[in-house]
């Protein structure tokens, strides 16, 4: 058996020296030494992978899943944070190049949960991942006692001039904001933030709703309560104002941008209609206002459904068929929640089933909306 083995070894061994740059060559190789070489030797081999395909997420993955210890894990992690950001793997398709940023950064959160067990650590490095400038910033954060002011929520820079906003589409964007906010209500990361195993160190591409009406699930939640609801505020005040100025104005970027845009919005609506009082109603319907005067027309409707204010002739068709299936979600909750008589046709399942009917239609030229 072990004869068996030191073959296939020397076999991919030669096979490396004439494909150097093959991903499944160094995979097999790397598979097959980690049976026998020591731990020294195969670290060895992943230093020697990574530095021949420094682009290879996989083999970057492969070799953090397999190093031990708390230092050693972060060290992978925080080399390929830097290397997945910066300039040398701008060639890399924009979507994975950021969803490898994004896990990174959150399996970075987890390590200092899990190792450190200190939350102040997690939150600050997530704090500075979001809002920090440029990657120099984020490599000293330890170090930097200014950039750790800016995880008390006394600091909030423009958040589209941020480093984050540069490297990350604006789906994962969405996410780790999410995310953050998770983690600084709950002190805890979302149950199902992560991949099933054995790829559960990747963060699920999916967008989620906090549960801001249920207490602190976890005693490390960050954030004092007497000032929960002012840094809340402050930190979806800003959220919202910055996708709201960014909002593209070529229609065939609209739609990508309004879905992650609708994930936070519904976060803030959720939270303000749980933790809002009588006398902060002014101000949310200020932002409220700034959010509906930058919404494009055709998405509108599912927009003001997010606080059951759309109306019959608001029911406009989203190119894309996920807004079409979040505003008939969002149409159907807002139905039970105003206690609407199951039987019967009400006015809200009108407005779905003309909604499903005219993105159908869409799809065909020459054919008008049902109003």
């Amino acid at each position: 058996m072990l004869r068996d083995v030191v073959k296939c070894i020397n076999i991919l061994a030669e096979a490396l020296e004439h494909h150097r740059e093959s991903e499944n060559v160094w995979i097999a190789y790397l598979e097959m030494n980690m049976k026998r070489a020591g731990e020294e030797d195969t670290r060895e081999m992943f230093e020697q992978g990574v530095a021949f395909l420094p682009k290879s997420v996989v083999i970057w993955w492969r070799y953090f899943v397999w190093e031990t210890g708390f230092e050693r894990k972060e060290n992978v992690l925080r080399r390929m944070l830097v290397w997945f950001s910066g300039d040398e793997s701008s060639s890399m398709d924009s979507t994975l190049r950021s969803s490898t940023v994004l896990s990174v950064a959150i399996q970075l959160m987890k390590l200092y949960l899990e190792n450190l067990d200190e939350s102040q650590t997690a939150r600050s490095f997530m704090a500075i991942f979001l809002l920090c400038r440029d990657a120099t910033e984020l490599a000293q954060f330890k170090l930097n006692s200014n950039l750790s002011k800016r995880a008390s929520g006394t600091f909030l820079p423009p958040l589209r001039n941020t480093w984050a906003t540069a490297v990350l589409t604006d789906s994962d964007l969405a996410k780790a904001w999410l995310i953050y906010l998770h983690f600084l209500y709950h002190g805890t990361l979302p149950q199902s933030v992560f991949l099933p195993y054995p790829h559960d160190y990747l963060v699920r591409d999916e967008y989620f709703c906090i549960r801001w009406d249920v207490g602190r699930t976890n005693s490390g939640a960050t954030i004092p309560s007497g000032i929960e609801h002012s840094f809340f505020r402050q930190l979806f005040h800003s959220c919202v104002n910055a996708w709201k100025s960014a909002m593209p104005t070529d229609e065939s970027k609209q739609d990508a941008f309004m879905t992650p845009w609708l994930a936070i919005l519904k976060n803030f609506v959720e939270f303000w209609s749980v933790s809002g009082s009588v006398g902060d109603e002014r101000i949310f319907r200020k932002v409220w206002d700034g959010v509906l005067e930058a919404v494009p027309e055709k998405f509108l409707g599912i927009v003001k459904c997010l606080v059951n204010e759309s109306s019959d002739d608001e029911v406009l068709v989203p190119g894309s068929f996920y807004l079409v299936n979040r505003c008939v979600k969002e149409l159907l909750a807002t139905n039970g929640k105003n206690g609407e008589a199951v039987s019967g046709i009400s006015e809200t399942i009108i407005r779905v089933v003309d909604l499903l009917i005219n993105s159908v239609r869409c799809c065909f030229e020459g054919l008008e909306q049902v109003r």
